[in-house]
């Protein structure tokens, strides 16, 4: 899914750092403005932010934000369909990792 200004927005930075039979954990990182691109996760996932940031979430259900809180991890189920877009004016990075 595309929104209209998607096209115009820089991609966020992905950093694999881990990845085995187990876990895969990336460092994401974003430019003011930047987004994941659309994009379902195929397994559980762990998100732990090391800045208090805010974003934008676009799902096929509509659109949100949402805070993330420095060192506060929280956790989602597989099979979610979404894309991040950063609301800071600097760049952030946090770690996802997903449960195999």
């Amino acid at each position: 899914m595309i929104t209209p200004d998607s096209a115009t927005r820089e991609t966020a930075t992905l950093d694999m750092l881990v990845d085995n039979g187990r876990i895969r954990m990336t460092r994401i990182t974003w430019a003011p403005g930047a987004e994941t691109g659309w994009h379902t996760h195929p397994h559980d996932y762990v998100i732990v932010p090391y800045v208090d940031c805010r974003v934008r979430v676009e799902t096929a259900d509509g659109t949100f934000e949402a805070g993330m809180q420095r060192d506060a991890p929280y956790f989602r189920e597989k099979g979610i369909t979404h894309n991040v877009i950063s609301l800071e004016t600097t760049p952030f990075s946090l770690i996802e990792i997903e449960i195999k």
